[in-house]
């Protein structure tokens, strides 16, 4: 199969539902079908697609990591794709490329480290998030904000807000940098 020629409609819908398959099981201890649905959400290129997707279109898509390699055409998505399937297919043969290090400055005048993958590194992260997120989110707290999709720090704020009106609440907040 062909990057250029994925049905995305179809490819998100057999994802969420394999995914929601994945959560119950789970949530029902069954080991052994969570273990399969991982494997068949890893193997199965529609995966793939929509993490090289995810990667290509994303503003970070345009930074190369040491490499060098940003991707742009369709020819080169088609590309990546392939290599990234046979990746995940083939897990042993994988070795992750060293990361780009940059120094990214702070308000405070010092600077921060920032690691950038290559975009292959990049897009096998995104095919095992599809197969892992859906389990670290049953396990997350529910204050916790983030890095995590779906939420944003409205909504932390919002979580906030509704526990400060409670008539038990705190009068104090403390604020750490």
């Amino acid at each position: 199969m062909k990057f250029s020629k994925v049905e995305w409609k179809s490819a998100y819908q057999w994802l969420r539902e394999k995914q929601n398959l994945l959560v119950e099981a789970y949530k029902k201890g069954d080991v052994s079908k969570v273990r399969h649905l991982q494997i068949l959400i890893l193997k199965d290129f529609r995966t793939t697609a929509i993490g090289v997707r995810r990667v290509t279109t994303s503003s970070g898509s345009r930074t190369p990591g040491l490499d060098g390699v940003i991707i742009t055409t369709t020819e080169e998505r088609d590309a990546l794709a392939q290599q990234v399937h046979s990746i995940v297919r083939s897990p042993r043969i994988y070795k992750p490329s060293a990361v780009k290090r940059v120094w990214i400055p702070k308000k405070d005048g010092s600077k921060r480290p920032l690691g950038i993958p290559t975009i292959v590194d990049r897009a096998v992260q995104a095919v095992y998030l599809e197969a892992i997120d859906p389990l670290v989110e049953c396990n997350a707290c529910e204050n916790s904000f983030g890095f995590r999709k779906f939420r944003s720090a409205q909504d932390a704020v919002l979580a906030l807000r509704g526990k400060l009106i409670h008539p038990k609440a705190s009068e104090w907040i403390l604020n750490r940098y």
